[in-house]
């Protein structure tokens, strides 16, 4: 027994290994020489790997971190998790190519701060979890970033295609700042980058209700929360008027609102603003939020 346990850790102790002495000191010769910002740094059969610079609207979209800032992120990978595994659901390491992808990710390392984001797309038979482990590893000891964060999410369709359709409509002169305006009741962003759209289901422009939508007397979104969103949604400049969501919170009680809201409410707002639709991702809880998340 000890003896597997051995050759199996010798293997994964080699496999990420490999390479450690062919870029650390050429990290900083192959930086890009572009702008700080998103863009199109490299792709493979079944992987693409975005430079990124980290915006105000991806902190709602990606979620926010104390330990680094918005500048410190600087790669964002995403990975077609379901071509890693045989059609027995058996993880199968050849299927990407780990030399050609951490020579790509080391080039967009500026410092010791820099932070690495690892998306693996799920989809089929396979336990995509245990992808999570080996991009840790291959995060820190490959491509030699200190701070790194994994994502598993299931997708729906081709992989080429969903990353097509998020790159359409984003402009080629480079991607914007995503800040947004508003008030201490909703706060409106244009979306203007790959990764925002990618994880907005290809909205146009993203509504953040600040405040937890809790029961009422009456069903519906509470006027002044409507009215704030009439007033800033205009205002944004969008490339077109596709698709608009709505991120926020509810209260468990506050269901038959939500309800309401997916059924005939966003349909209405959708008209009153000029949208074609109106979509939401909102999360329940089963208690009081102490305090609105910004």
């Amino acid at each position: 027994m000890r003896f597997y346990t051995t050759v199996i850790i010798a293997l994964m102790l080699g496999f990420f290994s490999v390479g450690w002495g062919d870029g650390l000191q050429s990290v900083k010769a192959q930086e890009p020489a572009r702008p700080p910002g998103e863009f199109e740094a490299a792709r493979g059969e079944n992987y693409i790997v975005y430079a990124m610079r980290k915006t105000e609207l991806q902190d709602f979209l990606l979620g926010a971190s104390g330990k680094h800032h918005r500048e410190d992120y600087t790669v964002y990978v995403i990975v077609d998790g379901s071509s890693l595994f045989t059609p027995e659901g058996l993880l199968d390491l050849s299927k990407l190519e780990w030399d050609e992808l951490a020579s790509e990710v080391r080039k967009l390392r500026k410092d010791e701060r820099s932070v690495a984001v690892f998306h693996v797309l799920a989809g089929g038979p396979g336990d995509h979890k245990a992808l999570t482990w080996l991009f840790e590893g291959f995060a820190r000891s490959r491509c030699r970033f200190n701070h790194f964060y994994w994502r598993v999410s299931s997708h729906r369709g081709a992989f080429w295609e969903r990353i097509e359709q998020s790159q359409a409509d984003v402009s080629s002169e480079g991607a914007g700042e995503e800040a947004g305006i508003g008030n201490d009741l909703v706060k409106v962003f244009p979306v203007q980058t790959f990764l925002s759209r990618f994880h907005s289901d290809n909205a146009n422009c993203v509504v953040r209700i600040l405040p937890q939508l809790v029961a009422q007397e009456r069903v519906g979104l509470h006027g002044v929360i409507r009215a704030s969103m009439l007033k800033f949604v205009p205002t944004v400049d969008v490339s077109s008027k596709k698709r608009l969501l709505v991120l926020g919170n509810y209260h468990t009680d506050a269901s038959e609102t939500i309800d309401w809201l997916r059924t005939e409410g966003f349909g209405r707002l959708a008209d009153k603003l000029g949208y074609d639709e109106v979509t939401d991702q909102f999360a329940e809880y089963s208690f009081l939020l102490k305090k609105a998340e910004e």
